[in-house]
This record gives C-alpha cells, structure tokens and sequence, in this order.
C-alpha cells in the first residue's frame, strides 16, 4: 500500500511541477485561444507517456528480477502473468488517477495571473 502511495504521490508532483513550470507557455495558449479541454488533455497525455515509458521499463526489470530469485522461491513460480498484468493494471490506474488534478489544474490557469506572475 505504501508502494501506491509513493506512485501517486510522485507522479502527482512530477507533473505539477510541469504544470508550474509550464504556467506562461499555458498562459499565452490560452490567450491565444486554446480551449481548457486541449491544455488539460496535454498534460494527461504527458502523464499517460510517462506511464507507458515505466511500464516498458519495469516489465523487463520485473523479469529479471524474478530469474535472480528463482533459486529462493520454493514452489512459486518466479513469472506469474495475472500477477504481473494486476500488477501494472493498478500502477496505471493509480498514476492515471494522480495525473487527473494537475491536468485539470492546467487547464484553469489565468492567462492575466500566469503573465503577471512571469
């Protein structure tokens, strides 16, 4: 449970802070006449990117890892596909659900607030 809480917790943060760092580049989009719909999908889709880059790496180290341990597992198997697929089924949901709030917040940022602050 801990190890879901520290997924959410940072891909919360990481994009976030995209979002902050972003905030002027949103600004002048939004000035421009960019619909909060299209600002919030970019970043969901940011957040969607990273997931399917750490599935891709994590699948292969979890493959590893289990032939590592394989002599100290005693009648398990060391690959469980339904184990692997739940597995990455709740990371992804629990990273998609962490990027919904950034996306959103991206998308109400203030273009006059966002320029002034700049």
């Amino acid at each position: 449970m801990e190890i879901l809480l520290l997924i959410a917790i940072g891909t919360y943060g990481l994009l976030s802070y995209a979002v902050a760092q972003r905030s002027g580049e949103i600004a002048a989009r939004t000035s421009l006449g960019a619909r909060p719909g299209q600002i919030s999908g970019q970043f969901f889709f940011f957040g969607l990117r990273l997931i399917a880059e750490g599935i891709t790496l994590g699948l292969p180290g979890a493959w590893l890892t289990g032939q590592a341990l394989q002599a100290v597992l005693f009648h398990v198997p060391a690959h469980d596909p339904a184990i692997l697929v739940g597995c990455v089924g709740v990371i992804a949901a629990v990273s998609l659900t962490a990027c919904l709030l950034p996306a959103h917040r991206a998308s109400r940022i203030s273009p006059v607030q966002a320029l002034a602050d700049q």
